[in-house]
């Protein structure tokens, strides 16, 4: 992560020299300037999103939008859990009433 994002864009857009250049397999050649930094600075600093994107997902740093993810996922689990609890008990109590 870059310290100040902002000049560091602007290096990259009037300085040619940091631009790298891969060559494909077939043949192409692709330039990487500015696009070394903007890529990775949004896990980082989710800031830098909401030129694009408003939304509140794009607010969260990216450990907070994992967590939340995660939470919600054992929430569902724990109530497939109950779910599979009721049937099995539901269909031993025919057994249990003889």
């Amino acid at each position: 992560m870059f310290t100040d994002y902002s000049s560091e864009m602007k290096q990259f857009k009037t300085n040619a020299a940091l631009t790298q250049f891969y060559s494909l397999p077939d043949g192409q050649t692709v330039d990487v300037s500015s696009e070394m930094i903007s890529t990775a600075e949004p896990l980082f600093n989710p800031e830098t999103l909401l030129g694009a994107d408003d939304t509140v997902a794009s607010q969260l740093p990216m450990h907070k939008l994992v967590n939340n993810a995660f939470r919600r996922l054992i929430i569902i689990i724990i109530i497939i859990i109950i779910i599979i609890i009721i049937i099995i008990i539901k269909s031993l109590l025919p057994c249990l009433c003889i």
